[in-house]
């Protein structure tokens, strides 16, 4: 994350000082165990969509800037919204240079999976216009090669994500000095909020 931090596009939630000290909890490594009781049937990603929604609120200086990436994409629903996620996720080496692979289930899926869903979508309810979340260029050509999908997507330098050194994992990459961490961090947070104003969500679990 950029110096001065995400925090200033949200609403506080809290009113102490920065530098309080918390007792902070013992790390949980399943979702069951930090949901409490009375919502654990409803599931994880019930969960966790509700607490990013409380905990995600946006100011008002960052209402604008959804609002003028909306106009300058010409953001107009109903919208598919579709996240592909091709980079560190996949694979990545460690600082010690050895390959880490994080999940068993770590690959690039590449861009006919979701294009598939995205034509079904299509056929159920009628919506050509696409919002994609990606940091990989080829899956926005492969996108915009399909006939009769309007696609859109944010620009910025999507070369300081898959270029050198793109298979390092992003928090090693920005120690480095290799991408904007400004940059990284504001069109990640762009990203999900206009995937939340999409009207159909194409992802997978691992995004």
């Amino acid at each position: 994350l950029h110096a001065a931090g995400v925090a200033c596009h949200f609403h506080p939630h809290f009113d102490c000082e920065a530098s309080q000290d918390f007792d902070r909890p013992e790390f949980q490594s399943h979702p069951r165990d930090v949901i409490p009781d009375e919502y654990s049937e409803r599931g994880a990603f019930w969960w966790y969509a509700h607490m990013s929604h409380y905990l995600l609120q946006e100011n008002f200086d960052f209402q604008l800037k959804i609002a003028s990436a909306k106009a300058q994409l010409g953001f107009r629903n109903p919208i598919i919204g579709v996240h592909v996620r091709n980079g560190d996720y996949c694979s990545y080496e460690n600082d010690s240079g050895g390959i880490c692979l994080m999940y068993k289930h770590c690959i690039c899926d590449g861009f006919e999976p979701y294009l598939d869903r995205i034509r079904r979508a299509r056929s159920l309810y009628g919506i050509s216009t696409v919002f994609l979340a990606t940091q990989d260029p080829r899956i926005i050509a492969a996108a915009k090669a399909e006939q009769g999908l309007r696609v859109l997507h944010l620009e910025f330098d999507r070369e300081q994500l898959t270029g050198k050194n793109a298979r390092k994992a992003l928090h090693w990459r920005q120690k480095q000095g290799y991408v904007d961490s400004e940059m990284v961090s504001e069109s990640a947070l762009l990203d999900l909020f206009l995937l939340r104003d999409s009207d159909v969500f194409i992802g997978a679990f691992h995004s």
